[in-house]
């Protein structure tokens, strides 16, 4: 994980000198990725959100990439938890279910007595993410959640994410860097016991590197 980080953490200063002396209408961003998911969550965070990105994501069934092109289903996620958190909570575990459901018993293992919330997407699929508009409802859930949070006052969310490429990426891209709750987004590690071993720390709020985490 320290290796990939100090890679992806160079991407800011690789992008703006391939834009240097150039009309940014003239430029045309391209995303897709295969990584882990606090690495791509990272490369969200990294990159300037205030830019048009196309995305892209890898269609397993078709072998080639695939823009975000399908009708959007309606579905959205069902959240529980926040209602019943602790008025002193100033960790949580967040656990976002969208390709497949997060081991929430590993989870607790690994982070013993701190209150879950859960956003689920009920009868999650490694194939429900194609949908553009889908995606933008789905983060604007995930962000709602975290500034609830906050505005409860919790300093640091625990972040367990099982989601599709695409997905991490534009959660990433959408979390505030300044007014949300410090953030450790957690790699599923399955064999493992517990099956969370690293994480990391983005540079949000007043975090000004990020770091690899590990309890």
């Amino acid at each position: 994980p320290q290796a990939a980080l100090e890679k992806i953490l160079g991407l800011p200063t690789d992008l703006a000198r391939r834009q240097y002396g150039l009309d940014r209408r003239d430029i045309t961003i391209v995303y897709g990725g295969l990584m882990p998911v606090p690495l791509t969550f990272l490369t969200g965070v990294l990159v300037d959100d205030e830019q048009r990105i196309h995305v892209f994501d890898w269609d397993r069934h078709a072998e080639r990439w695939r823009a975000l092109d399908a009708p959007d289903d309606g579905k959205r996620f069902a959240a529980t938890g926040i209602g019943d958190l602790p008025s002193n909570a100033t960790e949580v575990v967040v656990v976002v279910s969208v390709s497949y459901r997060v081991d929430l018993d590993g989870a607790r293992r690994f982070l013993p007595g701190l209150p879950i919330v859960h956003l689920e997407l009920v009868d999650g699929n490694p194939d429900y993410h194609w949908s553009i508009d889908k995606q933008c409802a789905l983060a604007k859930q995930f962000l709602e959640t975290a500034i609830a949070l906050g505005n409860c006052g919790v300093k640091r969310i625990h972040l367990f994410l099982a989601a599709q490429n695409s997905m991490v990426f534009r959660f990433g891209r959408l979390y505030d860097k300044r007014n949300l709750p410090d953030v450790i987004v957690y790699q599923y590690e399955r064999g493992q016991e517990p099956p969370y071993t690293w994480g990391i720390l983005m540079p949000v709020g007043k975090i000004e590197h990020a770091s690899v985490f590990r309890l």
